[in-house]
């Protein structure tokens, strides 16, 4: 869309549907918080409650990069106790509060070296060139949407299609992959085709007794 858009509120009503992704949940008080040490250059102590736990533990840290991906929002921070950047879901955030102290935001910081913005959230993982072999529906569908900035895509003489792109999210990749179902086949790299032959072989135990 151009940068300025004007519609009625009455073209809205009637005429528009927008089907989003289903949202979390944040709290107004921990979204406001971080908001505002992000653009203060304040640090945050956030109470975090990591998948698999309990308890929140308390971090202190320093908000660099709000991403918002698939429903969610993610905060990408200098963790003083892990001392390095790393990514957490703001709904997982309980509670927040401004720090006292104020911090000097690195001039060397790309969210893009931790961050993939065209596929997803995931800092550890190593930036990688990722093959997909995609046919039937798929083959189709596919080329009408740009799913990555740096995609290439190789029509195959069988009308299958070929589709890479470098990327730092594999674990989104195969998640992707998913979607489609047997129309899509991770070709590349090694680790990740072995990782979603070994994925797909425990989903499909769970409909043996069908």
């Amino acid at each position: 869309l151009p940068d300025k858009v004007s519609v009625t509120s009455q073209d809205m009503i009637e005429h528009v549907s927008v089907i989003t992704d289903p949202t979390t949940t944040i709290n107004q008080k921990v979204w406001d918080t971080i908001r505002e040490g992000l653009y203060k250059s304040r640090s945050v102590v956030i109470h975090y409650r990591a998948p698999g736990y309990d308890e929140a533990a308390i971090r202190l840290i320093d908000p660099l990069h709000l991403v918002g991906h698939h429903g969610e929002w993610y905060l990408l921070c200098f963790s003083h106790h892990h001392d390095e950047v790393r990514v957490f879901a703001l709904n997982r955030i309980p509670k927040a509060r401004l720090d006292r102290s104020r911090f000097q935001r690195p001039d060397d910081f790309r969210a893009e070296d931790y961050i993939d913005p065209g596929f997803g959230v995931f800092v550890s993982e190593e930036r990688t060139e990722v093959t997909v072999r995609f046919d039937g529906e798929a083959a189709y569908r596919i080329p009408e949407r740009n799913w990555h900035h740096g995609q290439t895509i190789e029509k195959l003489d069988d009308d299958s299609i070929i589709v890479r792109f470098t990327t730092n999210q594999q674990s989104q990749v195969l998640f992707w992959a998913a979607q489609w179902g047997p129309n899509a086949e991770i070709l590349a790299p090694p680790e990740l085709r072995e990782r979603a032959a070994q994925w797909f072989a425990q989903t499909a135990r769970r409909y043996d007794n069908v």
